[in-house]
């Protein structure tokens, strides 16, 4: 690296220095390793989620809580951050595997790890643009509408605020996430009630 006679601007003494320069700054920054399991990928992620951001956004629905889109957009950009460059994060996977729905996220690599977004235990029914009317049936319809998509875990991820907490048990791989009002920090409790955690802070 090197300034011009002018000492107004620097240029680069090959092109690959230039590339790395560049890329240090403009391209997402891979994890070096792969998480554990995808439990601590979501911790992960949901972690690397600036405050800030929840609590400016106005992608929100009529009740004022953000929608599932925010949340979407959120999580693709931070998923990726959390897994190595080996690991593409795919959004709206179904048609490629013949399925009439689309898969939130899917993590195609070794792990093979599937994921579906809930707001308050109700996401998007992908194709008809309607609405699950809860968490039991939502995790039926996954399981039969994505059978054909290959995964060897998935997490159907409810995303709540802690003043409106889950009535009854669900199965291992529904997951609740509970936030506070003040979007600083979330519990995390499996939905058969197994464990439960926290509370951690989004960044």
């Amino acid at each position: 690296l090197a300034l011009d006679d002018s000492g107004t601007h620097f240029y680069f003494s090959s092109p690959a220095l230039a590339r790395c320069y560049y890329s240090s700054f403009f391209c997402t920054r891979r994890s070096l390793t792969m998480p554990a399991d995808v439990d601590a990928l979501l911790k992960q992620t949901l972690m690397k989620i600036p405050v800030y951001e929840l609590t400016n956004s106005l992608g929100c629905n009529v009740d004022m809580g953000l929608s599932e889109r925010t949340w979407q957009m959120q999580f693709f950009s931070k998923l990726t951050e959390n897994l190595p460059a080996n690991c593409c994060v795919s959004p709206d996977v179904g048609a490629l595997f013949g399925t009439s729905g689309k898969l939130d996220f899917y993590i195609n690599s070794t792990a093979c790890w599937a994921l579906e977004l809930l707001i308050n235990g109700k996401g998007a029914e992908r194709g008809c643009g309607q609405h699950h009317t809860g968490i039991t049936e939502h995790f039926k319809r996954f399981s039969q509408l994505y059978s054909a998509i290959p995964r060897k875990d998935f997490r159907l991820v409810d995303l709540r605020c802690v003043s409106r907490p889950p009535k009854k048990r669900f199965p291992h791989e529904v997951v609740h996430v509970l936030f506070t009002e003040d979007m600083k920090e979330f519990y995390w409790q499996h939905g058969d009630c197994t464990s439960s955690d926290g509370p951690f802070k989004f960044a």
